[in-house]
């Protein structure tokens, strides 16, 4: 288990996103991190399960993408093969995977995940978690736009916000 964190920087300064980071050390006792890319910060609290010598963030240097992952790919083993890797830190594959695939690599992942990579390439962050939901992901917007995402309702309430059960997006949820 790890803890993921993300937030505009326009919207929260250096000091308030550290305090929301803290808020997930208990997800991941072998160290934390944080950086920023793309007008985005990204941060996790680190539960090694791989390669425990890989931190995270994760940033490429060759094209300056950032990754931070919580969770697992169940191909792992198949895909350090296909890629060249630095390490064996499963959020590392996802870098490769929109390197080589572009943003429609990330979609056929397996495993329990969730993710974030700030992409100052395209300008952007791709966002996502695995089709089940198992590794949590919650979203905080503004007038319909996203500003930050988090592993956990502290995080996002250490920035600010409210959290509270959306009743339309749970019944989608159950309809399922």
């Amino acid at each position: 288990m790890c803890g993921i964190l993300g937030a505009l920087e326009s919207k929260f300064d250096a000091a308030r996103f550290e305090a929301a980071l803290a808020r997930l050390a208990w997800r991941g006792r072998d160290g934390s991190g944080s950086t920023s890319t793309a007008g985005w910060r990204l941060g996790t609290a680190r539960l090694a399960i791989s390669d425990a010598t890989a931190p995270q963030p994760i940033e490429c240097p060759r094209t300056g993408r950032v990754v931070v992952f919580n969770g697992a790919v169940t191909s792992a083993r198949d895909e350090w093969a296909r890629y060249r890797t630095a390490t064996r830190n499963d959020a590392e594959l996802l870098l490769h995977r929109l390197a080589h695939d572009g943003p429609e690599g990330l979609l056929d992942m397996t495993g329990p995940y969730a993710f974030a990579i700030a992409d100052p390439l395209a300008d952007c962050v791709y966002v996502g978690r695995d089709h089940l939901g198992e590794k949590p992901l919650l979203v905080a917007s503004e007038d319909g736009e996203p500003v930050a995402f988090a592993s956990t309702g502290p995080a996002l309430r250490a920035l600010g916000f409210r959290t509270e059960w959306n009743p339309v997006e749970l019944g989608r949820w159950f309809r399922r």
